[in-house]
């Protein structure tokens, strides 16, 4: 009897620890565009329905680009006028929407932009954390230096 309490004891408590531990997506430094392949990582994180997700990336170069990115209305203040800018369609690279308890641990990685676009839009979400990760943009809109 000792035995099967320690055993369904031991088992309780694996099922506690397992359920209290994130779902975990990696995710692998593709060569080229990215765009998609962190799409769809996001994507997997949202199917796991609020439960807790490690968004885990490879150190390296993840090349985000504007003709793969997500289209969406978005009005920002602060960006440019209706008339230097009649369409506020915004491209967005990674797109969080609606999702609960995510982090996105890139790991040392660097976000790289091609295009005009947003990086990140995370709208709706509850408990989304960002790490470990660098964002330049290959071909910056607003001139940029180092003083």
């Amino acid at each position: 009897m000792k035995k099967l309490l320690i055993f369904v004891g031991g088992l309780w408590f694996a099922m506690g620890v397992c359920a209290n531990s994130p779902a975990v997506v990696d995710v692998s430094v593709p060569k080229g565009d990215a765009t998609v392949v962190l799409q769809q990582a996001i994507a997997r994180a949202a199917s796991y329905g609020g439960r807790s997700v490690l968004i885990r990336l490879q150190q390296g170069d993840y090349h985000l680009y504007r003709s793969s990115s997500s289209l969406y209305l978005y009005y920002i203040s602060k960006t440019a006028s209706a008339e230097e800018n009649p369409d506020p369609t915004k491209h967005i690279g990674m797109w969080l929407r609606g999702m609960k308890n995510i982090t996105i641990d890139g790991g040392g990685a660097r976000f790289v932009t091609h295009g005009e676009m947003t990086p990140f839009v995370i709208d709706g979400c509850e408990n989304v954390t960002l790490k470990n990760f660098t964002l330049t943009a290959a071909d910056p809109s607003v001139p940029e230096m180092t003083v």
